[in-house]
This record gives C-alpha cells, structure tokens and sequence, in this order.
C-alpha cells in the first residue's frame, strides 16, 4: 500500500503526492489524533489525552469553565516580532481579550430535494481508558502530572507511545509492563425518517453506547426554492453531534468525545448550496464576486459547519454525504506555463541584446500569443448566461487593455535609449543573481513574469503615462515566481533613475517595498538583497551608473531591527534597542538573534557570524552597522566590499537606500518622525556619508535638491 495509506505504514515513495498526504496525516496525528479507519485507531498514549492533543474533541455541556477554558487562545502567535514602530513602544497588551472555550458540539447543514426521505448520522469518536499488563483497566495515575517518558521497542505497535515500567525479575526473564491511555474506536448510527419530522422542530436521539452523546437533526423547508435554483419542495437539513455526558471533576479526559466526526447520508442526491451574494441584485454585485462565480461556475458546495469544516466526497456528479474535519484542506493544482513559440525568455539572452529591434523581435511573440489565447476564450461565451457573458466579456476587454500596454511596454524599451540600457541592465542582474543565489545556469522568466515586467514599464519610463495611476495586482500560487516578476521591474526602475540622472541626484530612494511584518520572511528579504548586491557589482564596471552604491534598507519596528546606533558613549533612551546593544548581545551569546532578520549571506548562501557584523568608525559613537559575509571568497566578504544593506533607521535616514523594504506600523510613525521625510526626498545637500535635508543644515554640500520621490511601490 501506499505512505500515507491510513492503512499502511509502509516506507515512504518520495512521490510528491505522497509526500505531502503523510504530512497531512502527521499533522492530522500531533494536532487531532487517529480517526477510526487509521492503522493508529488503538494507540497507547502515555499522557492524557486531554493534555495530548490540541483540538478535535468535544467537552461536556455542563463542564465547568475550567475544563472547557483552552489556555492556548490567549497566545499571541499571530503577532509579528517587531511590530513596534519606534524604540522606546512597548507590546502591546492583549491579555484583556475574551476567552475562548473549547466545544461541546459541532454540525453541518446540508440541502436536501423533494425525493429525500431518510437521513442517517453516523458519529465516530475516540474513548480513551487507562491501560496496563499488571492490572487491567487499573485506576490512572492524576492525568495532570508530567507524563513518563515512552521507552522504544522495536516489537511495539508502531503507532503507539506505550510507557514501560521494569518488573522484578521472574523466572531470571525481565518482563516489560505497558502502561498508558489506550483508545478505544466508537462509531455508531442512526436513522431519521424525514416523513415524521416535523419542520422547525429538532428531534434528538441519544447515540447508543454514547455515554450522553446526542446527534440531532432540524429540517425547515425552503420558501424560495425555485427563486434559487432548485426544486420545489427542497428543505435545508441541519445536524448536531452533542456531548452530554456528565462532567468528571478529577479525570476529565473520561467524559470528552476525542476525534468526534459526525457524518451525514441521505438516500438521495444533495443539492449544491446556491451562491446568495447579490442574489437579485447582481448589476450592482462586486466585481471581484462576479468573476469568482464566473471562473467557479463549475464548482459546487454541498455542506457548511457549524464550529468545524466539512467535506464532501462526491462520485462524478452523484454527492449524497458529508463529513466534518477538524483540518480541512484543498488541492491547489500546479500553475504551469506551456511554451510560447518564438519568444525569448532567457534573462542572460535578453540582457545581451545589441539592439532594440532584436528586443522587439525577442518578445513582441508574446503579445500576439495572449491576444490569439483571448480570442479563443470568446468562442465559449455562447453556453454562459447573461450575467455570466457580461462578466466574461469584461475580462476579456480587460486582458485585451493587459496585451496593449504589454505592447506598449515593449515600444517604449525599444524607443527610449536609456530605457532600453536599463531593461539589459536589470535582466542581467536578475540573471546574475538567480545563478548565483539559486544555481540555475540559464535563468529564465515564466511568461506571467516577463508579461508583468512588460505591462508596467510604460508607467515607468513615461512620468506622464495614466498607467501610473493604476495599482496592478499580481496574482498567481505561492512558488508561482511573483517576487521575481517584481524583483526585475524593481531591477529596471533602479537603474533607469542611475541613467536619467547625474551625481548625488542620482541617489534617494526609487522602490519602496511595503509589507506587513508577519509576511515578511527572510527568503523574500534574501531574494531581494540577492539583487541590489547584483546591481551593486554591475555598477562597478559600468561608470554610467553613478558612483553611489546600490543599496537596501530594512525600516521596520525596534524589536526586528535596531532603530538607533547607540554606543559606548550613548546615554538616550531605549538603549536595549540600540544597534550597539543588540550586536554585543549577539556576540555573547550565539543563541541570541542576529541584529538583522538575515541569516545567511544573501549572495553565497553562508551563515552570519559573530564577525558579519561591525560599527563603522568606532564602537564608541558609531554611525552606521556593516555587514559583510565570513566567506572570504565571497564577494561581499568586506575585503572589496560589505553587503549593500541598511538596517538602522539612523543610517537610513542619512544614506537613503535605493531599494526600501518598510513595514505598515513605520507609516504610521511618518508624522512623528521628521527625519523620515528624506525618504520622500527632501534634502538639499549631499556629502560622503550622504544626504542632508532642514534638520541638518550644517552638514553637507547644496547639489540643488531635492531628490525624485520614489518611482515604484511595492
């Protein structure tokens, strides 16, 4: 059988499938526990299960709030480390938010048709009993104490976590006593006759051999049948599985239902849920909910939870059940380009081309490609409904706006000198940067990337342009390539400002990337560094690109990053949020976090040491933290030249990095924080370390600021 066969525990086959249904299943195992048809059904734990599993288990009605009470919502894991905006804000606190308790129930309703006549809830669950060889079904040990550690044994079930204790020695042979939690698999059924029900009032049954469990079942006819779809005399039909059992004041895990499912079958077909959003209305229904039903028109919804998730393992068009699941989940199908004849995808390729004319040879393909792909999606219109034509053809006009300023993307690289340079430019750094970060020898654009890369370059080249305007969404699967796709139109407007402009106007700030903390991860800040370390090696060896560094920023909260440099000297507030402090924190101790959310080298892929990082001139009053890898082969190893990131809000205001990647709470701190406005280009004078503007009007050169404002957002 195959690996994640609830059947089998057979070796894995490292098909992909297979791969990721085991992890399904293991974390279906740590979380909620074995169902009924697993190979597991009859674990052993050696702790309670109450105590086991986080969820998936009913407790009693009547349970006191102490039982019911589950401590783990009021952690707060969704919030993101460094939140805060400025150095001295403190987390703030939420421990005056409501409680919440764990269930004693859960159900599902389902649509039923006129043909319906019998309903059967089947309930499974899981009863656990103290178990041991010496003495069966012995009293257990308080459930609440620490659990004994499980002793392997290679005879042992391998589902089960079975605690041993050594007995004396009998007969010179030393005998093993299994002691734990054994489970016991319930599964129990019961029959309504919808023809006795009386609509609007729930009948309820005790399950046999429950111990209180109830399941019950409420049918209300539906008024407006036919207005929605279905036939006539349909009825909406509601389910309950209940813990009624009496509380056990000393072991509570006697009177829980763990892994409880309740399951419904009716004798005939379940009607899909029909969609209420804008019903009647739907000239004035959001666009967003009109294209859903459009491009979902096939999908159908058979069953809703009430306090847990359902599915519905359905047969062809035949569904007459439905299930609930405490971890629902869903097959997303891989996004896939086919191959587009004539279009040249290669980054390498496209960054050597001599000439404009061989770039719109190279990619003018791709336009003629998506607009015959939208002239053929016009054929099936004929089968839609008004509604849907309407939303259909609304798509389509605006895929065929999408493939004009695609065309007028390609058009504006090709006639524009500098425009053309900085397009070469940013595929070689793009292609320089994933060969040497990802090992690809030939990188090459997906055909959503490169279209993306082509429909906003109007906007860019032409300060003009309407499209700069319009905020574009990119939309496509996690590990479909969108960081890329707007890594490279990041790469182009970087350097277009570096071709347009002449010295220190040459600098500031050109591409702000905006995000919430909690999605910001170190692969996505690795990825874009990777390519502000490859432009900072092209301008290098191309003087056209100006004699200040390409440079990144990182301008977030305090408890993610040092907002002050700090120092020996340093006497201000907020001093465990200094750079001086967080670095001699790192240092002492290896296990303390770095003073920047980065690992790892983001061009060599090395790790962080405590020598990564330095204060530059002194460590007394520093005024900036370098970074450079430990690699000393690596090109950023600090013997030619440090990494091109800033982490220091003092340094970021001064030297203003290229490439800004910020966080929601630093906006909100905009008013507060003069300094800030050097980002939006306000200085006037320019030197060594950088840029000056009204709250430094001693420093600095006058170059006749102020600088552009930013050119892309993120």
């Amino acid at each position: 059988m195959e690996w994640g066969d609830k059947t089998s525990m057979s070796p894995p086959n490292f098909n992909s499938r297979d791969a990721r249904e085991r992890l399904v299943e293991a974390l279906q195992l740590d979380l909620i526990g074995p169902e009924n048809d697993h190979v597991c059904a009859n674990e052993l734990l050696p702790d309670s299960p109450y105590k086991w599993y986080l969820t998936g288990y009913l407790v009693p009605t009547d349970a006191p709030e102490s039982q019911r009470f589950d401590p783990g919502s009021m952690d707060d894991i969704d919030q993101a480390a460094g939140s805060v905006g400025a150095d001295d804000d403190q987390p703030v606190d939420r421990s005056a938010g409501g409680k919440s308790f764990m269930p004693s129930s859960i159900g599902m309703s389902v649509l039923v048709g006129p043909t319906a006549k019998k309903i059967t809830l089947r309930a499974q669950w899981g009863d656990y009993h103290w178990e041991s060889d010496e003495t069966e079904d012995s009293d257990a040990p308080d459930p609440d104490a620490d659990a004994v550690e499980p002793v392997e044994d290679e005879a042992d079930d391998a589902c089960s976590s079975m605690v041993k204790e050594v007995t004396p020695e009998y007969g010179g042979k030393r005998v093993a006593a299994l002691k734990g939690y054994r489970r016991e698999p319930r599964d129990e059924s019961i029959d309504f006759d919808l023809e006795r029900m009386e609509p609007g009032m729930p009948l309820s049954r005790e399950i046999p051999n429950g111990r209180g469990l109830t399941v019950s079942l409420l049918l209300n006819p539906l008024r407006d049948s036919l207005a929605l779809g279905l036939p006539a005399g349909s009825c909406a039909v509601s389910a309950f599985l209940v813990n009624y059992r009496k509380p056990d004041e000393n072991f509570v895990y006697r009177s829980c239902a763990f892994q409880a499912v309740l399951e419904l079958a009716c004798d005939s077909q379940l009607l899909p849920q029909p969609d209420l959003r804008g019903l009647g209305n739907t000239g004035n229904q959001d666009w967003d909910e009109r294209l859903a039903d459009l491009q979902y028109r096939g999908i159908h919804e058979y069953s809703s939870g009430h306090g847990v998730a359902t599915r519905t393992p359905c047969e062809g068009e035949l569904c007459d059940r439905a299930r609930t699941t405490w971890m629902p989940s869903h097959e997303v199908e891989r996004v896939a380009a086919s191959k587009i004849s004539g279009v040249e995808f290669s980054m390498r390729v496209l960054g050597e081309m001599d000439s404009p004319a061989a770039v719109n040879a190279a990619l003018i393909p791709l336009v003629t490609a998506y607009r015959e792909w939208i002239l053929a999606q016009k054929t099936g219109l004929n089968g839609l409904n008004k509604d849907r034509q309407d939303a259909a053809e609304t798509a389509l006009g605006d895929a065929a706006a999408a493939a004009d300023r695609m065309e007028r993307g390609i058009a504006a690289v090709c006639g524009d000198a500098k425009a053309f340079a900085a397009f070469r430019f940013a595929n070689r750094a793009m292609a320089r940067s994933a060969s040497k970060r990802m090992g690809i020898p030939d990188p090459a654009w997906r055909p959503f990337q490169l279209a993306f890369v082509l429909l906003n370059l109007p906007g860019l080249i032409d300060n003009a342009s309407p499209d700069r305007e319009v905020v574009d969404l990119l939309f496509f699967p996690t590990g479909g390539g969108k960081t890329e796709a707007y890594l490279g139109l990041a790469a182009f407007t970087l350097v277009l400002r570096r071709l347009r402009h002449e010295g220190p106007m040459q600098g500031g700030l050109s591409v702000l990337m905006r995000y919430t903390l909690r999605l910001l991860t170190l692969d996505q800040l690795g990825r874009a560094s990777g390519v502000v370390c490859a432009l900072e090696l092209e301008r290098e060896i191309h003087p056209e690109l100006g004699k200040i560094p390409f440079e990144i920023g990182l301008w977030v909260g305090s408890a993610a990053t040092p907002n002050r440099m700090g120092g020996k000297a340093y006497k201000g507030g907020g001093r465990q949020y200094t750079a001086y402090f967080k670095l001699n924190q790192f240092r002492q101790d290896s296990g303390k976090p770095s003073p920047i959310p980065l690992e790892n080298c983001p061009w060599c892929g090395v790790k962080f040491g405590r020598n990564s990082f330095k204060l530059t001139p002194n460590e007394s009053e520093p005024d900036n933290l370098v970074i450079r890898c430990e690699d000393r082969l690596c090109d950023f190893s600090g013997q030619k030249r440090n990494l091109p990131i800033l982490s220091v809000d003092e340094p970021i205001y001064r030297r203003l990095p290229a490439f800004l990647i910020a966080t929601v709470d630093k906006f909100a701190a905009l008013p507060w924080e003069g300094r800030a406005g050097a980002l939006l280009g306000h200085v006037d004078r320019h030197d060594a370390s950088g840029y000056y503007g009204a709250m430094d009007t001693d420093l600095g050169t006058p170059f006749g600021g102020p600088l552009p404002g930013p050119d892309l957002i993120i």
